[in-house]
């Protein structure tokens, strides 16, 4: 549909929520994509076949600019700390399987209801 609108395959697309797999890098390089990237915390970046994928750090309002530098080049407790979580939540997603994201849903809903109050 995207194509469609801009006249042109798109070559970038990003994976949301942590679902990506390598499965869906192959797919999405059959699809034409050449970047995409992911939610892992990480600065490395790889290759499926045509694909090079790309991680990336969570930045917050508010976030020290040293630890949004930390995150940008990979270095230092704060990469750090959201590796553990990432690595934490895939455990999580691994064990539970369709009963973490309705567990997810519920927390986030949870939250967005207190915020209104």
């Amino acid at each position: 549909m995207l194509g469609d609108i801009l006249h042109e395959l798109p070559t970038v697309a990003s994976v949301p929520g942590g679902a990506f797999s390598p499965l869906v890098a192959q797919t999405a390089g059959e699809a034409g994509i050449r970047l995409l990237f992911t939610s892992e915390p990480t600065a490395r970046t790889w290759q499926v076949g045509p694909v090079r994928c790309i991680g990336r750090f969570t930045l917050w309002n508010g976030m020290p600019p040293a630890a949004a530098y930390a995150c940008a080049t990979g270095r230092g407790v704060w990469p750090l700390r959201q590796r553990l979580t990432w690595e934490s939540k895939k455990l999580a997603k691994a064990m539970l399987g369709p009963i973490y994201l309705r567990l997810r849903k519920r927390i986030l809903d949870g939250r967005s209801v207190a915020a209104k109050s």
